[in-house]
């Protein structure tokens, strides 16, 4: 829907004259003062010529317009983040509602690769990787889906606390709508409710109440971290899955409703041109692909000598016998992340995941795999 015209102006000396202002000369002075106009009421520039359109004056001044971080990545997240506002504007309540994967993808952050396989359990098997290094390098702390959600998290709060956007979070479920061995193949997906939300906040805990039973741990010490160290990942999975079926829950999952705020729905935000948009999508991907590689180099350097493998003992608990000395191994990873193994397979994981000129790998090509690895344990 277009915005109604209030007036056209032919210059910016009538633009100052309409909100009462008094004309500055050129150069930074005159940028100020429209910076600060835009405090009076909402107007564009015209492409052509030096005309503005105005489309509303404003009963009070609203508070000025600030600016996106320029630093680091941010300065392209934040922008990315604005443009794609922007151009959905038209959509109902000026809001989208959308998953943090879903968003990474739409500002370049990552590959459709890591859309595709993030959450599927046998993408290790079907790509030829080791299970512990597919997940750590998808899941594991400070690599790729926990950088770059904090990445997401860091420019929303930027965003949201500068008034630029509002951000609500709302838990969705996936809902299986069959009956008996097929379940799952009729199913939905729903906003929450609040019974749903904390039925599977229950399951959770009963199911890392049984792990931190079995280990004589504590409920708190079973995280998602330790289950992928100790291989009990997967396990995990098909205890709490068995769970939430018993409600028809398949999955619960988070997404964000994020929109303009009503301060800035006058201010008349830019959207980037395309080239921009191209150039910052690109730069973003380039750093934070050279980020995580630049990380398993560190990770691999700094501990490659220090660990004997295995170094873990049959109840899972994290060896402390290190060549040359004792050492109190306080991360989990670090006993993985030192071997050659994850070396060469997180780099090229990394590379397949984020890398914006990756082969893409379509969901025939993994159904053809699929089927294979089925045709090779059945002739086994």
């Amino acid at each position: 829907m277009s915005k109604k015209l209030l007036k056209e102006v032919k210059n910016y000396k009538e633009l100052c004259e309409f909100f009462g202002a008094i004309p500055c000369d050129g150069g930074n002075a005159r940028k100020a003062q429209l910076e600060q106009l835009k405090t009076l009421g909402n107007f564009t520039k015209n492409k052509k010529g030096n005309g503005f359109k105005i489309y509303e004056k404003y009963d009070k001044p609203i508070s000025p317009p600030k600016k996106i971080s320029n630093r680091g990545l941010q300065k392209y997240v934040q922008a990315l983040v604005i443009n794609l506002l922007v151009n959905k504007k038209e959509t109902k309540d000026s809001t989208i509602s959308i998953t943090k994967t879903k968003l990474l993808l739409e500002i370049g952050a990552v590959n459709e690769n890591y859309a595709l396989l993030k959450n599927r359990d046998n993408g290790a098997e079907l790509l030829g990787y080791d299970d512990d290094v597919f997940i750590d390098v998808l899941r594991g702390s400070n690599m790729i889906g926990n950088r770059t959600c904090a990445i997401i998290d860091r420019a929303l709060d930027y965003l949201e606390k500068n008034s630029f956007i509002t951000v609500e979070k709302v838990q969705w479920v996936k809902k299986a709508m069959g009956s008996g061995s097929d379940k799952e193949q009729l199913c939905c997906y729903k906003e929450a409710t609040e019974e749903e939300i904390q039925f599977v906040l229950d399951c959770v805990a009963t199911v890392k109440e049984e792990f931190a039973k079995k280990y004589k741990k504590r409920t708190d010490e079973i995280s998602n971290q330790w289950l992928f160290c100790t291989n009990n990942f997967e396990l995990y999975k098909k205890k709490l899955k068995k769970l939430l079926l018993e409600k028809n829950i398949c999955f619960m999952y988070e997404k964000l409703n994020i929109k303009i705020s009503s301060q800035m729905s006058g201010v008349g935000l830019q959207s980037l041109t395309d080239r921009n948009t191209k150039s910052y999508k690109t730069q973003l991907n380039k750093e934070i692909l050279e980020s995580l590689l630049g990380s398993v180099d560190n990770y691999y350097n700094e501990n490659h000598n220090l660990f004997k493998f295995p170094c873990r003992d049959e109840d899972g608990n994290l060896k402390k016998t290190i060549i040359g000395k004792e050492k109190i191994v306080e991360d989990d990873m670090l006993p993985l992340r030192a071997q050659d193994r994850y070396l060469e397979q997180s780099k090229e994981i990394i590379d397949l995941m984020i890398n914006r000129l990756a082969h893409k790998i379509t969901e025939e090509e993994l159904q053809t795999k699929e089927q294979k690895l089925k045709e090779d344990k059945k002739n086994a």
